[in-house]
């Protein structure tokens, strides 16, 4: 009997990028050993998303749609594990564009057992392409060009597939991370958990898509709200999931060193990130943003994050798969 596979797709206020995301999925080649299906998560749109919902252009496939009204990609993410028949799960986000095998390039590695979670490629779309993009640009916008094929440590949301029974030692997504929330990352720790739990991960080179990103997040602002994001996602599993110390955020090692308490440190990260949006000004650049820029405005937000978060309880016991405390992440 052909494999059930679902393809999940979660939106909230992207309706332009979603209809040309369905029109491309209506170009798949359809291998014959697999039952596709496909569901998409409207998360709370205020805009014409439910309309093109209702008569989505998706033919190849069938198609179903839920809303989750609460905010946060996360927990669009887990409403569509709760929904999902497919024994692999395949995601993309909605403003991408696949080619016609790529099913069959991102399901073979798991229906063939040579890995239980695939990271596809993703690269910008040829008319997003900017000279003056440097790496770290790149993958603030989803670009997979920094993973390392032989051995990759994360798979990205933007396009990523793995087998149901992963959901066996790691539930789903958690709900205080990811767009929404706290911004990003939430496939990061997700990816992090599935290596913690002894799962294969690997790449696919052939399940290569194209992401049609808003073109303002070309701009300054954006890449600003990109490392701010950055910065507090990577603090909430710094403390929470990995249990970093103090120490690791301010790098104290004696009681006398008082220049290096979080008060102090803070200053000083917010003195370095002024600095360089001084620099920035004060020279004409292409980019809207260079790296050590936004590295500045990623540590200051991570400090910032981290004297918020070292208040609670930590939510995971050190590198845990389940969630023990705050907003729980649940799917079948």
């Amino acid at each position: 009997m052909p494999t059930p596979v679902s393809v999940l797709i979660c939106t909230r206020n992207r309706v332009s990028h979603l209809r040309d995301t369905l029109r491309s999925i209506d170009q798949l080649s359809i291998p014959s050993h697999l039952d596709p299906e496909l569901i998409i998560v409207d998360n709370g749109s205020t805009d014409a998303t439910s309309a093109l919902l209702a008569d989505p252009p998706v033919e190849c496939l069938p198609v179903r749609s839920v809303v989750e009204p609460r905010a946060g990609a996360a927990r669009a993410r887990n409403t569509a594990l709760s929904k999902a028949e497919g024994k692999i799960l395949l995601w993309l986000d909605d403003d991408i564009r696949v080619p016609s095998g790529w099913l069959y390039s991102m399901t073979r590695p798991i229906s063939e057992g040579d890995a239980d979670a695939v990271a596809g490629r993703v690269t910008i779309a040829p008319h997003l392409e900017r000279s003056w993009m440097r790496p770290f640009h790149r993958t603030a916008l989803a670009s997979t060009e920094a993973i390392d094929e032989e051995d990759p440590k994360n798979i990205i949301s933007a396009n990523m597939a793995f087998a149901r029974h992963v959901l066996e030692d790691v539930p789903g997504f958690d709900p205080e991370l990811g767009p929404g929330r706290l911004g990003t990352l939430e496939d990061t720790l997700f990816s992090w958990q599935l290596r913690e739990a002894g799962y294969q991960l690997t790449m696919s080179s052939k399940g290569e898509v194209e992401h049609h990103f808003d073109e303002k997040r070309l701009e300054r602002k954006a890449f600003r709200r990109a490392a701010t994001a950055r910065g507090q996602s990577l603090s909430y599993i710094r403390y929470h999931w990995l249990h970093d110390s103090q120490e690791d955020w301010t790098h104290r090692t004696n009681s006398y060193q008082v220049w290096r308490t979080p008060s102090v440190v803070l200053a000083k990260r917010q003195i370095d990130s002024a600095i360089e949006r001084w620099r920035h000004w004060m020279k004409t650049r292409a980019a809207p943003i260079d790296r050590r820029e936004f590295w500045a405005t990623m540590n200051v937000w991570s400090l910032r994050q981290f004297l918020i978060e070292k208040k609670r309880p930590r939510n995971y016991a050190e590198k845990g798969l389940e969630k023990l405390r705050g907003a729980r992440r649940k799917s079948k």
